[in-house]
């Protein structure tokens, strides 16, 4: 997303707040990610991976958690079952308040009314940007409440001369529920923004996307996806040169995520070698004739 930030962020309010935090950095990159992340949207309630978040700000997932809970006192960003809101985004972004003749106010307004009815701070949302925003006269949405279907109810008449006999419809089977793939559309933007950036050899790159398709990897695993990739780049892969290491689709395709791998040496033999170079070079440890 090309997001907008003012100059203000690094001087502001919150940044203020902040001051003398022992976290402040890990704070500001978290509150400054949640801006101009990949999944971010200028309205600020959007969808948030925190593992995600922890592998591109380069920080560990509790600092992520702590970051994230120290905004939400700030009152900056609240965040809760998988869901963030940025709570002065919106304004900021679109330039708030607008006019009900806005083409923006037409998209707000659609956007909001596609949210699922169990996203959090659907409730707040409304009550912060009802007015500058152009809320007012569309449904109002809270958690657990969904979206307003007017279904007409059929007209139903008798001939003439008889009374109508409801037979009701035979039992049906009962269906079996099975987990929904994800489309194919947000498969890809992880894909794009998520999985490729993280993997070490970007080389054929449309062969690792059918094999991710044809996987088609819940949010659980795409984080044990994550994880994995992670773990492997700083043990099996820290000294490896970049050919030995497979092509994405191949690792995708031989599931090794599960591979069983030993922890990383305290020293990788690449660093002890170059720190023999150095220590030759500097001439440490020669006897002076």
């Amino acid at each position: 997303m090309n997001a907008r930030l003012r100059d203000s962020f690094w001087t502001g309010q919150t940044a203020q707040a902040l001051a003398g935090h022992p976290e402040a950095g890990a704070i500001k990159l978290v509150a400054l990610y949640l801006v101009t992340g990949p999944l971010a949207n200028p309205y600020g309630l959007y969808t948030l991976d925190l593992a995600v978040t922890a592998l591109h700000t380069s920080l560990t997932l509790p600092r992520v958690e702590s970051s994230l809970a120290a905004l939400s006192v700030l009152d900056y960003a609240h965040h809760r079952a998988g869901w963030v809101w940025v709570v002065e985004m919106a304004g900021y972004q679109l330039g708030a308040p607008l006019k009900p003749t806005d083409w923006r106010v037409t998209n707000l307004a659609r956007w909001y009314a596609s949210l699922p009815p169990h996203v959090p701070f659907l409730g707040p949302f409304w009550d912060r940007y009802r007015r500058d925003l152009c809320l007012e006269g569309r449904v109002e949405r809270r958690v657990g409440t969904p979206k307003a279907v007017s279904t007409p109810a059929p007209e139903v008449t008798d001939p003439p001369g008889q009374s109508l006999v409801l037979v009701p419809p035979p039992a049906r089977r009962a269906e079996r529920h099975r987990p929904v793939a994800p489309e194919d559309a947000d498969l890809r933007q992880w894909f794009d923004t998520v999985f490729w950036p993280a993997y070490p050899r970007r080389t054929h790159r449309q062969a690792a996307w059918e094999a991710v398709r044809k996987l088609r990897p819940d949010e659980p695993l795409r984080r044990t996806i994550l994880a994995a990739i992670a773990h492997q780049r700083d043990t099996i892969w820290a000294d490896a040169e970049l050919a030995k290491i497979p092509h994405a689709g191949t690792w995708i395709n031989g599931q090794r995520w599960t591979d069983e791998i030993a922890p990383r040496p305290v020293r990788s033999k690449r660093a002890v070698a170059a720190e023999a170079a150095m220590a030759d070079f500097l001439g440490v440890g020669r006897h002076e004739r």
